[in-house]
């Protein structure tokens, strides 16, 4: 098994000291669309999809205020499609789909494979798809699933990783993947975790955005990036427990743990050799 960190989707919204924390008030900040591409024994699977190519080319169809605020970059070669073809790979081969949330920035590329199964906490599928869970006014761009995906949803949290509820993932084999209820930030938000020959990756979605957020003590999230964070929240309480009990798994050997857009978190990543 290979797992490759890829950015699907890069931000520059301003400033990089309100945002990032550091260098200069009116330089662009950077942010990164973090997703996993993971080669398994038949297939591909990819945990999240950052923007798509339909995105891009139709970016009318995305919300004026995400265009202005976090004024993507909308490269097509960052797509995760591209990049599957950049690394010789098939994307017709990307067999499953598991997603954190269904946010435009995570979910865009999800029409780049219509032959995927997609895995998702069924109260998200609520919230986004059919309506029962109440979501805020344009949070959620359905034309992102117009191809009607082939959903697979999850609502029995029964078995327990790590101490938390979780639910195995039904790819059809190896390797161990696990949806994580870590819910807040929407009400289907999960973390998604795969198990690897050197241990647990946890993709922890957005239930931190800065990764001073879970480290002891918390350190202060730059204010920009907190403003967004409040204004993101479905449920703040619920938001801050998550992201709480995030933290409390930094001291767990063989695990290893990242967000959905912290760029230095991806450096770590993206410089070094995928992970067998």
């Amino acid at each position: 098994m290979r797992v490759h960190h890829l950015n699907a989707g890069s931000m520059t919204p301003l400033s990089a000291y309100l945002v990032n924390g550091q260098g200069s008030l009116f330089k662009r900040a950077r942010l990164v669309c973090h997703i996993l591409l993971i080669e398994l024994r038949d297939g591909l699977m990819l945990v999240d999809t950052g923007l798509g190519l339909n995105d891009i080319a139709h970016k009318s169809a995305l919300p004026s205020a995400f265009l202005k605020s976090a004024a993507p970059r909308l490269d097509p070669s960052e797509t995760a499609i591209e990049q599957i073809r950049a690394l010789r790979l098939a994307p017709d081969d990307v067999h499953h789909i598991v997603m954190t949330h269904l946010d435009l920035d995570h979910a865009g590329g999800l029409a780049d494979f219509p032959k995927a199964r997609v895995h998702l906490h069924r109260s998200e599928y609520q919230a986004a798809i059919t309506g029962e869970i109440p979501a805020k006014p344009g949070r959620y761009r359905k034309h992102q699933w117009q191809h009607a995906p082939r959903w697979t949803l999850y609502d029995c949290f029964d078995d327990v990783w790590l101490g938390l509820p979780s639910a195995r993932v039904n790819i059809g084999g190896e390797p161990d993947v696990r949806l994580v209820p870590l819910s807040g930030h929407t009400p289907g938000h999960s973390g998604v975790v795969v198990k690897t020959e050197r241990g647990w990756l946890l993709h922890a979605g957005d239930s931190y955005y800065f990764r001073g957020q879970i480290m002891t003590p918390p350190q202060r999230t730059p204010l920009a990036l907190e403003f967004f964070k409040r204004m993101a929240d479905t449920d703040r309480g619920m938001r801050i427990i998550s992201e709480r009990r995030v933290r409390e798994l930094r001291t767990v050997a063989d695990l290893t743990i990242f967000c959905s857009h912290d760029p230095v978190e991806f450096e770590r990543f993206s410089t070094a050799s995928p992970t067998e």
